[in-house]
């Protein structure tokens, strides 16, 4: 195949490293570890710069030389501080780095630059910390499992750039792409005031499971099902406008496959028109996960990549670092192009292995929040913990999720609300 009939995808991660970040879209991680008993600040320490061996590709720092850029190993130690607020990554306090590692009460915060991870690749580095600090505490040796070490090596796939080995023609066409439309978007009629704000949630893991496999779903299509079900029921004038749920979805399945490490998420989309909100939940659960499989089918995804591809192609022709800065603020990625109703992101099936047991809550944080509402949610102890990230500050939308889930058999609860901090980004 001639070359010129082909996408060049080796500057898609770079590009997005370095300019997939701005003033109001920081895209930053944060996956947050509530353990059974107060932290220890020493072994937190000692767990984190431990860590660092085994995952050098995520010790970077950033050069800037005029207009040019260098993304080199950095390394200073991985920056751990106190407190929930989070810290500039990139920045000086951060000595560069962009992960960290917080701390407060019985609570570990894991931040990380969403450009360089997901939640998936990000997963690993966490139970790596996590079992390390275990084992420092309280002097204990427990079976390693599925937690990655020093000196186990890279697994197949781990660290290369998933993009590298596809073969991507200019020409290809999508299976199925869904036309943008106006969707419908929640107004602030419930708001108590003003700012972010989250709402964490605890539901039956074997309840939603039960639900999902008895009505051809899944626990993503379950939750932008009953998502949706609350706009519906909290709005129900919307002037004829569709809701639609933004579904975040893997590429490692169409690249590197589960072990790579870089950010490979993308947007799907699950709408609900008038008439097939009408429809039975089985049915609409049907329809949801149909719509999933179909854009989620290869030809889409790997047209979705070539987007990516040829976009980087216009920011490698720019000449400066803000003319690529301010183009990158017209990237044709939906979530900045076509905002959602709201948008469900399930991190996946989890194995923590044993050290599960030493951990009550896990929530994971994004600061996309280009939906009105954001929902994450990651499985631990039998339990889905969700994370409702909010644009007001008002309890309307979880109580009204936990109600309906609790209608439909499902036990669910509130655990707390939070302002939102998370770190910011600094590139040079």
């Amino acid at each position: 195949m001639a070359e010129r009939d082909t996408v060049y995808t080796g500057s898609i991660l770079r590009n997005e490293f370095l300019y997939r970040s701005w003033d109001t879209f920081q895209n930053v991680l944060r996956m947050e570890v509530r353990l059974k008993e107060p932290v220890s600040d020493d072994s937190l320490e000692f767990a984190v710069q431990e860590s660092a061996g085994r995952y050098p590709y995520y010790c970077k720092k950033v050069i800037r030389r005029g207009e040019e850029y260098e993304i080199t190993l950095n390394e200073a130690k991985l920056p751990v501080y106190k407190g929930s607020g989070g810290i500039t990554l990139g920045s000086e306090e951060a000595h560069g780095h962009y992960l960290a590692a917080g701390y407060e009460d019985n609570r570990i915060f894991f931040d990380m630059y969403h450009s360089m991870s997901d939640a998936q690749g990000m997963i690993p580095w966490l139970k790596t910390v996590v079992y390390l600090y275990i084992k420092q505490k309280y002097g204990l040796s427990i079976p390693g499992g599925n937690i990655r070490l020093t000196g186990g090596g890279f697994l197949k796939g781990e660290t290369e750039d998933p993009y590298s080995g596809l073969s991507i023609k200019r020409d290809i066409t999508p299976l199925y792409e869904p036309e943008p439309v106006r969707n419908f978007l929640p107004d602030t009629r419930y708001a108590q005031s003003s700012g972010r704000i989250r709402y964490l949630i605890r539901a039956s893991e074997p309840d939603i499971i039960r639900i999902a496999k008895g009505r051809d779903g899944s626990p993503t299509a379950v939750t932008a099902f009953f998502v949706k079900e609350v706009v519906k029921k909290l709005f129900p004038d919307r002037e004829g406008l569709p809701l639609a749920c933004g579904i975040a979805h893997s590429l490692r399945k169409n690249c590197m496959g589960r072990e790579n490490y870089h950010d490979q998420v993308t947007l799907l989309n699950i709408r609900y028109d008038e008439r097939t909100d009408t429809f039975p939940m089985d049915k609409q659960f049907t329809i949801g996960r149909g719509q999933i499989i179909l854009q989620s089918d290869e030809d889409n995804m790997l047209y979705d990549i070539k987007k990516k591809a040829e976009f980087a192609e216009k920011l490698d022709a720019l000449k400066t670092v803000r003319e690529r800065r301010e183009l990158y603020k017209k990237s044709p990625e939906q979530v900045v192009a076509h905002p959602e109703t709201c948008t469900v992101s399930y991190v996946g099936d989890i194995r923590w292995g044993a050290i599960e047991e030493y951990m009550e809550e896990v929530y994971v944080y994004c600061d996309t929040l280009v939906s009105p509402l954001m929902v994450t949610l990651i499985p631990l102890n039998g339990y889905f913990y969700f994370s409702f990230l909010q644009r007001d500050d008002t309890p309307v939308y979880a109580e009204t999720f936990t109600g309906l889930l609790n209608e439909a058999g499902v036990e669910a609860q509130i655990m707390g609300k939070e302002k939102d901090e998370l770190c910011r980004i600094y590139i040079p």
